[in-house]
C-alpha cells in the first residue's frame, strides 16, 4: 500500500465526498491486518508520532485501525488524535 495523506490534505469535492464514504463503510482491523498491508511505512509514521519501544503503537488504545475504500481503490486508514492517515492499495 501507498500512504495517500492525511484527512487535513483533502483539496477536491471528490476527495471530501469519498472521505465521508470511507468512514461511513469502513470496517475495523487490526494492528496486525494494518501492518500485513501497509508494511515498513507503518513503522515509520509510528516512529515520526512518537513511538518507540518504551510505548509501542499496539499499546495505545486511543488508535483505530480500518479497512475501507477512498476515491474508489480500497484502503488502511489510522485514526490518531481524530485524524485519518490513509494508505491506498496499489
Amino acid at each position: 500500500m501507498t500512504y495517500w495523506g492525511c484527512c487535513t490534505n483533502l483539496a477536491t469535492d471528490e476527495e471530501l465526498d469519498s472521505h465521508q464514504s470511507m468512514i461511513d463503510g469502513s470496517k475495523s482491523a487490526s494492528l496486525a491486518t494494518a501492518r500485513r498491508a501497509i508494511g515498513t511505512d507503518l513503522v515509520r509514521w509510528a516512529r515520526e508520532h512518537g513511538y518507540d519501544r518504551s510505548f509501542p503503537l499496539k499499546n495505545d488504545w486511543h488508535v483505530g485501525h480500518f479497512r475501507s475504500v477512498f476515491l474508489g481503490r480500497r484502503c488502511i486508514y489510522v485514526v490518531w488524535s481524530a485524524f485519518e492517515f490513509i494508505w491506498l492499495e496499489e
